[in-house]
């Protein structure tokens, strides 16, 4: 990566977080804010206006672009001075939360508690009533290089049969910026994102302002004239060899085993599993492509992700309200269960759903 004269390697000039691992810490799962005031870190709020992009992507806002930043360097000219105050953050994000009581059918009482993100200090205006906000926290990151090599096919049919019993995965259908076609979306909470090289590329931009050969422009929007001051790191921040090893130790990267299969607990959980139904999206079993050329050794795997890697409905309470290519405001992929019960040893984290 570039160094540029301030002292940065490339981040910003507006960020979310200064590295990777402030997000997905250990390769796992972000978190919610501990506090009030503290704000967020390991989780984004992206935001869009109506209608949508010229591939059918999210419509980026005029001011803000498609992520809140909010965190920024210190400010520097192209002339090496200061310019005299750093680089305005977009705003100020925090978390809400509502929490509401449910009994369940055998009396039992349980809290439960839904966030909102709470937005301050906008520094470029108001977002406005065409505006769509979606608070997302940070997935893991293992296992990815698995998921990519299960073959299209594969998804498509486990579609259809859903579809044969009255169920409705559907695949999402994005656009692949580094080949300018449109592929099967895989990662990402509205499976946006149509392999792990794109995936790279796309976080290094959004959440850390550092550019690439397929995303070159910084995520400074017209109005942000102080950001478009700023010292380039480079036309390309993040080089080709950093890119291809990034994309190299995340399709490598291990899923940790399943533990006490034969406990009799653990086989009561799966047959409870499987009676109400959660196997028909989280699929407990597939099986990569005969052939992997990005990474050989992973072809021809049984693997058991627990996802079926396709959008469903997911109701009114679990909205986003904001379309996502062929996601709608209410459709999120199926996430994937394996190394769940090990993430709060991982990172502490036991934060669930696309929004913690």
């Amino acid at each position: 990566m570039v160094f540029a004269a301030n002292g940065e390697w490339g981040l910003g000039p507006t960020f979310v977080a200064d590295r990777c691992s402030h997000c997905h810490l250990r390769g796992g799962r972000g978190a919610p804010p501990e506090f009030d005031d503290e704000q967020l870190l390991s989780m984004v709020v992206r935001v869009s206006v109506d209608g949508s992009d010229e591939f059918g992507g999210p419509k980026p806002h005029p001011h803000y672009g498609v992520q809140l930043q909010n965190r920024a360097l210190q400010g520097q000219s192209f002339e090496y001075d200061y310019t005299g105050s750093p680089v305005p953050h977009e705003a100020d994000l925090y978390l809400s939360w509502t929490e509401t009581t449910v009994v369940l059918a055998d009396g039992e009482s349980v809290n439960l508690r839904a966030p909102q993100a709470r937005i301050d200090k906008l520094a470029f205006g108001p977002l406005g009533d065409r505006s769509m906000t979606s608070l997302r926290i940070a997935p893991p990151v293992f296992g990815l290089g698995l998921l990519e090599a299960v073959e299209e096919e594969t998804v498509l049919a486990i579609a259809q049969w859903q579809k044969s019993i009255g169920y409705s995965g559907r695949p999402n259908y994005v656009r692949d910026d580094i080949s300018k076609r449109t592929r099967l979306g895989r990662f990402g909470w509205k499976a946006n994102q149509p392999s792990l090289r794109q995936q790279v590329a796309a976080a290094a931009i959004a959440d850390m302002g550092v550019t690439s050969d397929v995303y070159i422009e910084q995520n400074c929007p017209p109005i942000q004239t102080v950001c478009q001051m700023q010292i380039p790191g480079g036309t390309r921040e993040l080089i080709d060899v950093d890119w291809d090893q990034f994309e190299f130790w995340l399709r490598g990267l291990g899923v940790p085993a399943r533990r006490n299969v034969a406990d009799a607990q653990f086989v009561r959980g799966e047959r409870l599993f499987n009676q109400a139904h959660c196997a028909v999206c989280h699929v407990p079993e597939l099986t990569t492509a005969q052939a992997f050329q990005e990474f050989p050794t992973l072809a021809n795997q049984t693997i058991r992700p627990y996802t079926d890697l396709l959008l469903h409905d997911m109701g009114e309470a679990l909205a986003d309200g904001r379309p996502d290519f062929k996601a709608g405001p209410r459709d999120w992929r199926t996430a994937p269960l394996w190394g769940l019960g090990l993430s709060k040893a991982v990172n502490g984290s036991t934060s669930l759903l696309h929004d913690g």
